[in-house]
């Protein structure tokens, strides 16, 4: 599966494989942590990912959601990945329940996912750590954290000194 850029093929692997989603998990397509660290929320609530520039949605993107069905939208990220701007487009056009987990740092967004997910579901007492100042880890491990119900927190490499 493939499109013209990362938006594109993100579109295309939603359309394989759902016809309606009551959830929808929105991300940056401009860096990498927090989309990495939505997959096992993402399998959590059989939803797509969907990625998104941080200072506009693109019509598709609201048309789709639209024609999902989506009842939950949640926006990783603080504004500083999606913008207030592209939330409140979202909120006028689509009339989804907007849940964003975020935190001042990717570190931080990745820990308001984690809690998330405890809160809301029975879940793995194991979590994945990984670096968040690289992608190769964590997207080697983000489908078997998915599988295995374990949250990914993202790390700088001083973490364990």
């Amino acid at each position: 599966m493939y499109g013209n850029d990362r938006y594109k093929t993100s579109m295309e692997i939603l359309n394989s494989g759902w016809e309606t989603s009551k959830n929808l998990v929105l991300a940056s397509g401009e860096d990498y942590p927090d989309a990495l660290c939505s997959v096992p929320l993402a399998k959590k609530l059989s939803a797509p990912v969907l990625l998104t520039t941080k200072s506009e949605i693109s019509n598709e993107v609201i048309n789709k959601i639209i024609q999902l069905k989506v009842e939950n939208l949640f926006i990783i990220g603080g504004e500083g990945s999606i913008s207030k701007n592209v939330e409140d487009t979202l909120k006028r056009e689509t009339n989804v329940n907007i849940v964003r987990l975020f935190g001042i740092t990717r570190y931080e967004t990745s820990m308001a996912v984690a809690k998330y997910m405890y809160s809301n579901f029975n879940m793995n007492k194991e979590i994945v750590v990984t670096s968040g100042l690289g992608f190769a880890d964590s997207i080697s491990v983000a489908p078997i954290a998915a599988q295995k119900d374990m949250p990914i927190l993202l790390t700088d490499k001083y973490l364990f000194r």
